[in-house]
Formats: structure tokens, C-alpha cells, sequence
């Protein structure tokens, strides 16, 4: 008889790796990845947003 093993992961995980980031996050994130400056960053999300 074969046993089946199941790993529990609570609902908050699950949605963590279900739901993809924002757009707007995204952005946040690649922008800061190359070290801009913040206002740089306020200007392109303002910009986005338009």
C-alpha cells in the first residue's frame, strides 16, 4: 500500500504564490534595483499612473 504525503501550507502562503505582484510594485522594484533616486521613482509611478 503506497502512503501519500501531503505538505499543509496555510491559506496566506497560498495566496502569496498564487496572486503576482502589482504592476505598480513591479515597477517599484526594478527601479530600485538599479538604485534611482527616490524622486525618480515618485516621478515614473506618477507618470505610470496617468
Amino acid at each position: 500500500m503506497r502512503t501519500i504525503k501531503r505538505t499543509v501550507q496555510s491559506a496566506s502562503t497560498l495566496a502569496r504564490q498564487e496572486r503576482p505582484k502589482k504592476l505598480l510594485n513591479q515597477i517599484r522594484n526594478a527601479i530600485r534595483l538599479k538604485h534611482y533616486a527616490y524622486r525618480t521613482e515618485e516621478t515614473y509611478v506618477q507618470w505610470i499612473r496617468r
